[in-house]
Parts: C-alpha cells; structure tokens; sequence
C-alpha cells in the first residue's frame, strides 16, 4: 500500500498549523460530515450529498464547526492517489 507521503491528498502543515510538529500532515480526501451533509425536506434529517455518496471516511467534532484527519507522513490508505 503506498503512503500519504507522496498521496494528492495530503498535504504538509503551515507554519501556522500547530499540529504540524508532531510530524503529521492533513488528508483532504476525508471530509467533515456535516459539511458532507444536508437537510431534507422530510422527517429524515440530513443525509449525506451525492457529491459524497462515494466517500469512505469523514470526520466529526462536537459542534459540527471543523475537523482534520491527520496522518503520518507513512501511514497508508485506499484513497491514495499517486501526487504527479
């Protein structure tokens, strides 16, 4: 399996990022859920939007405000997509 590393997805921190010291690198291939996600018109609720219905992870905070899935620069996925 190839790694994040060198994925299209994944992209190293700014200075600003203070995760990024911990060696770790954002996956914009894994997004917020509730950014994923809409209100029906129904009773249903929110279901997730056809631009997703392919997604195979998200992430999800508290408050639904924001949320990063961070990674090692080796840890592997089956999302990877080779950065050219």
């Amino acid at each position: 399996m190839s790694n994040c590393e060198t994925c299209v997805y994944w992209r190293k921190p700014t200075q600003g990022e203070t995760w990024g010291k911990y060696g770790l690198g954002q996956c914009s291939a894994v997004p917020l859920l509730y950014a994923a996600t809409d209100w029906t018109d129904d009773s249903i609720g929110r279901v997730i939007l056809d631009d997703y219905k392919n997604t195979k992870a998200f992430v999800q905070d508290g408050e639904n405000y924001c949320g990063f899935f961070l990674t090692r620069p080796d840890f592997g996925c089956v999302d990877y997509t080779l950065d050219t």
